[in-house]
């Protein structure tokens, strides 16, 4: 699609030095961030749970409220809370990883409801939160550096 390689190239930005609007978080935690709850991982459901658990105020922001749960007196991570808010269909099934959005995807494809609305309509709410879960926990970790770099 040329429009949107267009769009996605004015966005972007790139230079010669390969820098630009964007940048690879797990990179930048590669060479930055280190929280011993990562146990040495870098991937976002390692680092956002550090963040988020270790940083009290982030929970107190009204917009992330809906990702604050307490199970037995210790705060969630916001994928297990998105688990808990979502609940699991009649066959178990979840979207809060990225196996379970691919199966997701799968099943609104080509599964045995593909031909039922209200089928398509539940995996679709389904995959929607937890893309938005995702792109809210890029927001959440890009908030806490942030918030250091001022320090």
């Amino acid at each position: 699609n040329d429009v949107l390689k267009a769009w996605l190239e004015s966005v972007v930005k790139m230079d010669k030095k390969d820098t630009g609007r964007f940048i690879d978080m797990d990179k930048f935690t590669l060479k930055h961030y280190f929280h011993p709850y990562m146990k040495g991982q870098t991937s976002i459901k390692k680092v956002l749970p550090a963040v988020w658990n270790h940083n009290s105020w982030l929970q107190e922001i009204p917009w992330l409220q809906e990702y604050v749960m307490f199970e037995d007196g210790e705060l969630q991570s916001p994928y297990e809370a998105l688990a808990k808010l979502l609940g699991a269909d009649e066959q178990g099934e979840l979207v809060n990883e990225g196996s379970g959005a691919m199966r997701a995807y799968f099943e609104i494809l080509f599964g045995t409801g593909a031909d039922d609305a209200r089928t398509l309509e539940k995996w679709k709410k389904a995959l929607l939160q937890y893309c938005q879960l995702d792109t809210m926990a890029m927001v959440i970790i890009w908030k806490y550096w942030r918030n250091q770099a001022a320090l």
